[in-house]
């Protein structure tokens, strides 16, 4: 029997593996697409703005006052609703504590 790898997909082992295929590297990442994104954001909106007469500034406040809005209650809900969660695990694994205690404290007592 010979000591070359066999390939684990063939039932009979006739062939020698296949070696893997070299790893792809880690994308680069570069700010650059975000800097260019929001480069042709502004100059979009400048365009619409004139063409508009002004109109898509005005939709352009009232989109953002929204978005403001958006994330002050995704922020004061999250934050109350965290420390409401936080609160409730930490009041339950008390309660599974003590429980433990107790359990434990009438087994000793039962031996």
């Amino acid at each position: 029997m010979s000591d070359s790898p066999r390939d684990e997909h063939d039932p009979h082992g006739s062939h020698a593996a296949r070696p893997d295929p070299p790893q792809p590297a880690a994308p680069r990442t570069s700010i650059w697409p975000l800097v260019f994104a929001g480069i042709f954001t502004v100059l979009v909106s400048g365009v619409l703005f004139v063409l508009t007469l002004g109109a898509f500034g005005l939709l352009l406040i009232a989109a953002g006052g929204l978005l403001l809005v958006a994330a002050l209650h995704y922020y004061v809900w999250g934050r109350w609703l965290g420390d409401a969660i936080r609160r409730d695990v930490a009041e339950e694994e008390a309660e599974e504590a003590r429980r433990a205690a107790i359990e434990q404290r009438d087994e000793t007592s039962n031996s």
